[in-house]
């Protein structure tokens, strides 16, 4: 079976103990353990979620420098068919998405919300499309790229929580 669309995140989990650890150096840390060694850990899943593959970096690796040798471990291991990449504001750097269209692979990324004000008139004049249940979208053609608002009802519910959650300022 060969994917045609993968998933791709990149995590670390700090190290405990002291002792030998190839991969373990001191980076950027996600679980704000600071002063621990970590390593870097990149998941790659396919359209139903399935792992497809794992790799281990040094803890010093940032995310997005990661990227482009799981691109070519994967085009080693399933051959160079076109494929869409899905990826995280954190990889999606200039250098990447160049990288991907040389490679002429498709991808989809989360744009900033800052980057939103740029569409904002064209978004404007648009309605709003229901492409599944309590999903809408708004389209923006514009460099042969296609941009996407999207809203729905849960993503607006997790976000109240979360902003409920966080303790005040």
């Amino acid at each position: 079976k060969k994917p045609k669309l993968f998933l791709y995140d990149v995590t670390s989990s700090y190290l405990e103990r002291g002792g030998r650890n190839y991969f373990g150096e001191y980076g950027y840390n996600r679980d704000g353990k600071k002063g621990k060694k970590q390593i870097v850990i990149g998941m790659l899943c396919d359209e139903y979620g399935e792992p497809v593959s794992t790799e281990v970096f040094a803890g010093n690796t940032h995310d997005a420098v990661a990227f482009p040798e799981i691109v070519r471990t994967m085009t080693a291991r399933f051959g160079a068919a076109r494929r869409v990449w899905v990826l995280d504001r954190g990889i999606a750097t200039q250098t990447n998405l160049d990288f991907l269209r040389a490679e002429q692979q498709s991808f989809l990324v989360g744009t900033p919300r800052s980057q939103l004000e740029a569409f904002e008139a064209e978004l404007c004049t648009r309605d709003w499309q229901q492409i599944r249940t309590a999903v809408e979208v708004k389209c923006v053609q514009r460099d042969g790229q296609t941009y996407v608002l999207a809203r729905s009802k849960q993503r607006r519910a997790k976000e109240r929580a979360i902003r409920r959650r966080r303790p005040p300022r």
